[in-house]
């Protein structure tokens, strides 16, 4: 649902809307990084793919992170 939550963001007519959606988006991540630790302690991935999208969802998590803050940074300044 992160990519769904920046696309459905994209499309409101308000900014602040956009900014909500992609602090959801963000939220989708913290829930992606919890059901990839459920799949591994449940034995459906392994130790080192787990590594690995843990990984990736923390790369994400990071761009959205710093995509929000230039938002509220832009708002500021405007």
């Amino acid at each position: 649902s992160i990519s769904a939550n920046i696309c459905e963001g994209a499309s409101q007519l308000y900014p602040k809307k956009y900014f909500s959606f992609l602090n959801n988006a963000l939220g989708s991540c913290g829930e992606t990084e919890h059901w990839l630790m459920r799949c591994r302690d449940r034995g459906y991935i392994s130790s080192m793919e787990f590594e690995e999208l843990s990984n990736k969802a923390v790369e994400v998590k990071k761009l959205i992170i710093t995509y929000l803050k230039n938002i509220a940074k832009e708002n500021k300044e405007a």
